[in-house]
């Protein structure tokens, strides 16, 4: 009996290995695209941002990425599904003002005052569309102005 409990258990065993290896799916790139491209305020790159890609359906993943010097790429594993989506662009900068830091920072710690300055038709109110296609998504530039 003992003999026949260890070997169910082996069996047992051996088959939540190969269903956890195997996993629920999460191991493959599915049907997501990769996104890239430039972002540009009044003409010049953001220096640092987030960019976001919201789908408009009633389903998918919201997805997302830093803009660095007015680049971001977003890689296959990590990108939206093809279909349109808002995008949504973020960004903060520095306004030349400090304050004191509050704890625990050391008392008279001062730090950099910054403010959003990208308009909320580029965000909270985005009006911003992309049309992610399958394969590459090279040319997702966008041109935002006051």
């Amino acid at each position: 009996m003992a003999r026949k409990l260890v070997s169910l258990f082996g069996i047992a065993s051996c088959l939540m290995s190969v269903v956890l290896i195997s996993g629920c799916g999460g191991g493959g790139t599915g049907n997501r695209a990769p996104v890239s491209g430039m972002v540009k305020f009044d003409g010049q790159p953001i220096e640092e941002g987030q960019i976001t890609f919201t789908p408009t359906g009633k389903s998918g993943t919201i997805v997302g990425g830093a803009i660095k010097a007015g680049a971001y790429n977003i890689p296959v594993e990590a990108g939206p599904e093809p279909g349109e989506h808002k995008v949504a662009v973020t960004a903060s900068r520095k306004t030349g003002k400090q304050i004191e830091a509050i704890m625990p920072a050391p008392a008279g710690t001062m730090i950099d005052v910054t403010e959003m300055y990208i308009p909320k038709k580029y965000n909270a109110e985005t009006t911003l569309r992309f049309d992610v296609k399958a394969g590459d998504n090279k040319d997702a530039n966008f041109d935002l102005t006051k």
